[in-house]
């Protein structure tokens, strides 16, 4: 296949391309700066983003703006998936849209309301809408959130945990590269969404300890809901520390496993993934 991949200079954009590539497939780079032969011009911001589709057998939409300000990020995001979708309609071509476990907490989260907006356009337009959780393996360990967490697990003398402990969905970089190259050749799929994270959770406290590099006197907890308020009076100056406050509120564990994966496709790629993957990389690249 022919696979254009926006956001292909991001973490993941960049395994995704390596991987896809490694399979024997083409990728075109669908990016703000192009700087190859076969990369084109993408630009998420710009008001009616278009991009040269041609060719293509299928687009992984990848790309995503941050701002802080809900009605940007909703307008910014929204729109271009939209643009994106309707012009892979036109062509014929397999859309994909990288959603987030967050979206089931659209209600009060600016970027979970924005990629469920986006993840409705995707199924209107009888795309693939894949749901992953948080992302490691490979160069993950750079990801915003694992740098932020790696910083706060080497806090001297005390590891900060929260109470309760918050859960996490988490999705192995492999394989999530091997289910998004497959469902951009699965007919079957058009028009549903696809559960990309493993089976069990895994729990914030478990990612600090395996981060933990040096000696620990004791185990400091502090009120889940405290770093809730302290995150949301942060986002008020839009001082960003790679955790959002919902994001973390989401995590909780009453939120039930069972809501989050209703009317989803589970993906197989993540049958035999466990918490303890994610432990043991996190140990090996501490």
């Amino acid at each position: 296949m022919r696979i254009g991949i926006t956001g292909a200079t991001s973490l993941i954009g960049q395994e995704l391309c390596d991987f896809a590539i490694a399979k024997g497939h083409e990728v075109v780079r669908l990016i703000r700066l192009p700087s190859e032969q076969s990369d084109r011009y993408f630009a998420i911001n710009d008001e009616a983003p278009r991009c040269d589709l041609s060719d293509l057998d299928a687009v992984v939409h990848l790309a995503w703006v941050r701002q802080k300000d809900s009605r940007e990020l909703d307008t910014a995001n929204a729109v271009a998936t939209e643009h994106l979708a309707a012009q892979c309609v036109v062509q014929r071509i397999r859309f994909v849209f990288v959603s987030s476990t967050t979206v089931l907490n659209a209600g009060s989260s600016p970027y979970g309301s924005a990629k469920l907006r986006a993840e409705e356009v995707t199924c209107r337009c009888n795309g693939v809408v894949v749901r992953p959780g948080l992302v490691w393996g490979g160069k993950l360990m750079k990801s915003p959130i694992l740098q932020q967490l790696a910083r706060i697990a080497a806090v001297p003398l005390v590891l900060p945990t929260l109470s309760p402990d918050p859960l996490l969905y988490h999705s192995e970089i492999t394989a999530l590269c091997r289910t998004l190259v497959r469902v951009c050749d699965e007919p079957s799929l058009s028009g549903s969404r696809v559960c990309a994270f493993a089976h069990d959770q895994i729990a914030l406290s478990a990612i600090l300890k395996a981060m933990r590099t040096r000696g620990l006197l004791m185990t400091f907890r502090l009120p889940t809901s405290l770093c809730i308020s302290i995150l949301r009076f942060l986002d008020r100056f839009r001082i960003r520390i790679g955790i959002e406050a919902e994001s973390l509120r989401f995590a909780l564990p009453s939120k039930s496993s069972l809501d989050l994966q209703r009317g989803l496709q589970r993906s197989s790629e993540f049958s035999q993934m466990r918490a303890d993957n994610f432990v043991e990389w996190l140990i090996r690249n501490g």
